[in-house]
């Protein structure tokens, strides 16, 4: 398995849906979402598994009508967006698997290591993972105390 899959998950469950589903859209699915389990041997040989549903692609129009009450100048002009399906974590991002990319995408030493220098560090990601696309350097003790099954919480890009 690549890491960018890994990383889709990553940032699919952090952020990168906030706000952006579309309600009353598309009908509801007649049967249950096509889905798999992948699993991941980190570097050190510890196996993470996680499940991943299939999100069916579609159209949707995106923005408000011109002519809707309260609408705001940022909320258009109304304009037809599609998505290729795709495939997403049902469950929100755990501490422990998040830790795992986060040590396999090197970015612990991001802040101290050029940009030409670590695409030549033996421990760079086997997936070209760069010091520009990795997470920032955790601030503190990013379990806050939690165990490593809670979801990762606190999580910057």
């Amino acid at each position: 398995m690549s890491m960018s899959r890994l990383l889709m998950c990553v940032i699919a469950v952090g952020a990168y849906f906030v706000g952006m589903m579309p309600i009353n859209t598309m009908a509801a699915p007649k049967k249950p979402p096509k889905k798999y389990t992948e699993t991941v041997t980190t570097k050190d040989g510890e196996k993470i598994s996680f499940d991943m549903v299939l999100i069916p692609g579609g159209s949707f129009l995106m923005g408000s009508p011109a002519d809707e009450a309260g609408r705001l100048d940022h909320e258009g002009p109304q304009h037809s967006v599609r998505l290729d399906p795709f495939y997403l974590c049902p469950k929100e991002t755990t501490i422990k698997f998040f830790m795992a990319y986060y040590r396999e995408t090197v970015s612990a030493k991001r802040d101290f290591i050029a940009v030409e220098e670590a695409k030549k560090d033996k421990e760079q990601s086997k997936d070209d993972v760069d010091v520009i696309t990795g997470p920032t350097p955790v601030y503190g003790d990013m379990t806050m105390g939690y165990e490593d099954t809670h979801p990762a919480i606190g999580i910057t890009w």
